[in-house]
């Protein structure tokens, strides 16, 4: 029953570098390179006295000009962001959401359109795929991702057949013998 929104929004440690920055072309009389704001005062001394802490410098990595997250929506009730329910719920609660984050990802990276027919391979591999998840909530997630276009290549174990196979069209089963492999693939029907 939850659907899931993207959002970003401006941090509020480089809130006002972000306000200058997209503010800067608006004004005919003065654009970024302009001296004498605090600002600009602030982004030069960044690109001449580089922090040791990478991670936070704007000008190195302009993601740290946002917040994402991803807002849960549940019908009657308030949303809720992914980032403020991590800690809470089982831990099937908190993958779903995840599959959902990298398969838009995915998607968006091989330039998928829902529901539309691709030319391509839009292949998402996962490893211990759906762990820790319910039937309901795995189905669910695997169905969104085969919506949206992606072909799921699962490595899940044998104990894992009866949650997946409602999702998978071909199962082959590996069974390892000392050096030997032995492949034998299972043909799921409707």
């Amino acid at each position: 029953g939850e659907r899931y929104k993207f959002s970003v929004e401006p941090a509020k440690a480089h809130e006002s570098l972000h306000k200058y920055i997209m503010e800067s072309g608006d004004k005919t009389e003065q654009d970024m390179f302009t001296l004498g704001s605090d600002v600009h005062t602030a982004i030069m001394k960044l690109l001449d006295e580089p922090t040791s802490d990478k991670s936070n410098n704007p000008l190195d990595d302009y993601r740290t000009l946002f917040v994402f997250d991803l807002m849960i929506l549940r019908e009657g009730r308030k949303d809720m962001p992914l980032s403020k329910r991590l800690g809470v719920g089982s831990g099937g609660e908190h993958r779903a959401p995840f599959y959902v984050i990298a398969g838009a990802a995915m998607a968006a990276a091989y330039r998928l359109d829902a529901g539309k027919q691709s030319s391509g391979a839009g292949l998402m591999l996962l490893d211990e795929a759906f762990n820790s998840m319910d039937q309901q909530n795995s189905l669910a997630a695997a169905r969104f991702l085969d919506s949206i276009g992606l072909q799921m290549i699962i490595a899940a174990p044998e104990s894992e057949h009866s949650k997946l196979a409602p999702m998978m069209s071909t199962i082959f089963e590996l069974n390892r013998f000392a050096m030997d492999i032995d492949i034998d693939p299972i043909l799921v029907k409707e």
